[in-house]
């Protein structure tokens, strides 16, 4: 069996959209795609960069934030004395226009549109700067376009293409699964994913990676090729296995 690797990154920051819409395209019509990188806390691939923050301080004056953990921190300390934990006070310092987010949905494939992990600070703000008004940068009116559902640009697939494989190597990305199974055309029968049910590390995506082409090349067994993915991930100390299969169940096997 030969191979055909398309990469897709955005290493400048710039291309969040076009490598969004290839992947979305490789999706669609290839026999394999093949995530790595962030899960945006259960909202989908995204090939955009991380949000960064301005502040205002009490002297009017504008501080730059690069990361959220950062924010999450300050408007923590911020909101102590007056009763608001941080996404409070991120509410509030957003309805007085002392605090600006800088980021694009451009790049976010967005296939799950419930926040599943509501009692996380970064997880409010991923949802928040999808779902809102202004948060795809290209344009400035619309927040992240759903790609699966019945309107889903998933919904859609190449005619010849009777049957896809998606994989999903980020935190916890099994959050996808209900809402691509709930998208026409993509049961198990059509599709099926392997998704990871923990944190990943980025010191193990290349050998993953590498374990998964092997393993599609020769044909292995399902067991054997999740098997072998799971054996690359060896950085950090979750217990449990990062790597699941889902759909397989219903696939022929080969004796």
């Amino acid at each position: 069996m030969h191979a055909v690797v398309r990469l897709v990154d955005n290493k400048d920051g710039t291309k969040g959209a076009q490598a969004a819409t290839a992947f979305k395209e490789g999706m669609q019509n290839s026999d394999v795609s093949y995530y790595a990188g962030h899960a945006r806390y259960g909202s989908g691939p995204d090939f955009d960069r991380n949000m960064s923050f301005e502040i205002q301080g009490a002297g009017g004056e504008w501080e730059k934030i690069e990361a959220y953990e950062v924010l999450e921190k300050r408007l923590t300390d911020e909101g102590k004395a007056v009763g608001r934990d941080a996404w409070a006070q991120f509410q509030w310092r957003m309805g007085k226009a002392t605090l600006k987010v800088i980021g694009s949905n451009e790049g976010n494939v967005f296939l799950n549109p419930v926040n599943n992990h509501p009692g996380e600070f970064g997880g409010k703000l991923m949802y928040w700067n999808l779902n809102r008004k202004g948060g795809n940068a290209a344009d400035g009116s619309k927040g992240g376009n759903l790609a699966t559902g019945k309107n889903g640009d998933l919904a859609k697939r190449d005619a010849e293409r009777k049957y896809n494989l998606w994989v999903f190597d980020g935190c916890r990305t099994q959050d996808y699964v209900k809402s691509i199974r709930d998208t026409p055309e993509r049961d198990t029968k059509k599709t099926d994913i392997i998704a990871t049910q923990r944190i990943t590390y980025w010191n193990d995506k290349a050998q993953v990676l590498a374990s998964f082409l092997d393993s599609i090349i020769a044909q292995q067994s399902a067991e054997k090729l999740v098997g072998g993915m799971e054996a690359g991930n060896v950085t950090g100390e979750e217990k449990g296995r990062a790597m699941k299969g889902d759909g397989f169940a219903d696939n022929p096997i080969i004796q």
